[in-house]
């Protein structure tokens, strides 16, 4: 038997595979964006591919336009020989998911060169070379197939990670000697003292049944977040951009909504107003309200914002009304958990928070003190498992329960942002004020929350520093 013969037959090529994700570059707009990860030209078995993606990725370094053209005239540069009609065939087939299929030309490269390990090693052991070499060099080149196919780099000694650890010590060591948050702002004094604002990588729930508030939040910490100069990528899957914007502008000129969506303007408000939308028109928030998304879709999006410097913190409302990946046969709650585990990826990958509101089951109204829990959330065990802080919005007075501090004092509007997971700091209850007719949440004891006291946009201040916890 010829081995040559036999092993040059387990070559597998997927040639339809190939086309579509060269198709894909070539013809939908930012699909480079969402190929597998680590992901080279040298994967491509056709040579003429492996040209047009070494083109189109450095166009794409280059922030330029990709299309048939500029690719084209970039192969020309580099001395490719090719015709115009074989770059135009190739945007015939494309596909708007191009990951599945990037990883699949990906698989067969890493395929061919186990054959092609297989088939040197049988020509050294043949030509009597020593076994010690052959040994070491299979080693060498298994190591780069397995770093091909899972990842370079992803193992490390814990000496560099206590380096990265030190580093980021001193840094918050300075901010604080300076001062400064150490994360990105959340929009209230406690909370910031209790989380040190919010942290890169961190995937924050934030959960509570319909009505209480989970969007006024959330815009709050956008705003904050905004104001402080930390652009904000802002999914919006239930409600449209120009209520999110119309929600923050009245919010921040303090004119009542009902006022406001009747057009009842006074004329001394109209000063107010203007200073109002145009402070929110010069923020760093990007809004996107397409409804009913997917996971991929969001990351998609997340890293081409990254990559373009608008997005340095992730909102998503609501986690329920996304889709994720559902094996054949499987339940809404492994859908929940895809949708889960990719929003912590997404953190990690960007080195940013993800901010993720999620509705609560009626298990908590059934209770006495109407508390919300852990296990209130909607297919709550990946949901749990995955986040790095969970907290619940509770507003007492919705259940005609009296809202009381630590100390029973009651608290007029009162607000419990109950922290009931906090994987790098402590849990419990943190206490806030809410303002229905403005949609808005204010520190405890400002005085902010009453209407007379809206007089003018109120920029975002620095919290003083102080040594101890809310709680």
């Amino acid at each position: 038997m010829n081995h040559n013969t036999s092993l040059s037959s387990l070559i597998k090529v997927n040639d339809e595979c190939e086309r579509i994700v060269i198709g894909s570059l070539l013809s939908v707009p930012n699909a480079i964006m969402n190929l597998c990860d680590g992901f080279k030209a040298e994967y491509f078995y056709n040579t003429f591919y492996s040209d047009v993606f070494r083109s189109v990725a450095e166009l794409d370094a280059e922030n330029r336009k990709i299309d048939v053209l500029t690719v084209s005239d970039s192969l020309k540069k580099h001395g490719v020989d090719f015709e115009i009609s074989d770059l135009m065939s190739l945007t015939e087939t494309y596909s708007f998911n191009i990951e599945p299929h990037s990883l699949m030309v990906k698989e067969k490269a890493i395929e061919r060169g186990v054959v092609s390990l297989v088939q040197e090693t049988t020509l050294k052991m043949q030509e009597n070379a020593d076994i010690g070499d052959v040994l070491f060099g299979i080693g060498e080149k298994t190591s780069e197939l397995q770093e091909s196919l899972v990842g370079a780099d992803q193992s490390k000694h814990i000496s560099i990670a206590v380096t990265e650890s030190v580093e980021e010590l001193n840094k918050r060591i300075e901010a604080h000697e300076k001062g400064l948050m150490q994360g990105i702002p959340t929009g209230l004094v406690d909370v910031n003292r209790h989380t040190c604002g919010w942290q890169k990588q961190d995937l924050i729930i934030l959960a509570a049944r319909p009505g209480m508030g989970k969007t006024s939040l959330a815009l709050l910490f956008a705003k904050s977040a905004a104001k402080s100069g930390f652009p904000v990528a802002l999914f919006s899957l239930e409600m449209g951009r120009r209520q999110l914007t119309d929600k923050m502008i009245i919010g921040e000129s303090g004119i009542k909504s009902d006022a406001y969506k009747a057009g009842i303007i006074q004329p001394e408000q109209v000063a107010i107003l203007d200073a109002s939308t145009s402070l929110i028109s010069s923020l760093p928030i990007y809004i996107d309200d397409k409804p009913g998304v997917s996971i991929s879709y969001v990351r998609s999006r997340c890293r081409l914002l990254h990559k373009q410097k608008k997005c340095e913190m992730v909102i998503i409302d609501y986690l329920q009304l996304m889709s994720g990946q559902r094996e054949q046969g499987g339940n809404r709650e492994q859908e929940i958990s895809s949708i889960s585990r990719g929003c912590k990826a997404i953190a990690k990958e960007l080195d940013v928070p993800v901010i993720i509101l999620s509705q609560l089951n009626r298990k908590c109204e059934d209770r006495a003190d109407k508390r919300p829990m852990l296990q209130d959330l909607r297919e709550s065990g990946a949901i749990e498992q995955d986040a790095d802080i969970v907290c619940f919005i509770h507003r007492p007075e919705e259940y005609k329960l009296p809202c009381k501090d630590r100390n029973g004092n009651e608290i007029a509007n009162g607000i419990e942002l109950i922290f009931a997971k906090f994987r790098n700091g402590s849990t419990g209850v943190l206490y806030a004020q809410h303002n229905d007719s403005l949609t808005q949440f204010y520190d405890i004891n400002t005085g902010q929350y009453k209407e007379a006291n809206f007089t003018a946009p109120r920029p975002y201040h620095e919290p003083e520093k102080q040594d101890d916890l809310p709680f």
